[in-house]
């Protein structure tokens, strides 16, 4: 009877530790800024679904910036980039611990040229 007990209860929890995962959205582009509190609420839901199916090759930085809005400012870009912030923990610290960025990278005649996700860690 406890084995029987204890089977259910590691299914049960097996099955709730693979559904805690992010859910994936399909990019919008009235929520891509939306701000809960001082973070994008929708960003890391809908990264994905950017990057693969809104985001191409030879679009022009204007087109690239009506479709997600004006880049935050980084002073350590590299040359011919934008960033997005899409994540940011603090963890129980006030500075960040982990987070994600978009780079989008530019030719020199304002053209798409490479897209990334970048995960960092501090």
């Amino acid at each position: 009877m406890a084995n029987r007990f204890l089977n259910g209860f590691l299914i049960i929890f097996i099955f709730l530790l693979f559904s805690c995962g992010i859910e994936d959205k399909k990019f919008d582009k009235t929520t891509w800024n939306e701000k809960n509190d001082m973070f994008f609420a929708n960003r890391e839901k809908m990264v994905k679904d950017l990057i693969e199916n809104h985001l191409k090759k030879g679009m022009t930085y204007k087109e690239v910036i009506d479709l997600l809005g004006q880049t935050e400012n980084h002073q350590n870009d590299p040359p011919n980039t934008i960033c997005y912030e899409i994540m940011v923990d603090y963890g129980l610290n006030i500075d960040p611990q982990k987070g994600k960025t978009l780079y989008i990278e530019f030719s020199r005649d304002s053209a798409l040229k490479n897209v990334r996700l970048e995960k960092w860690k501090h």
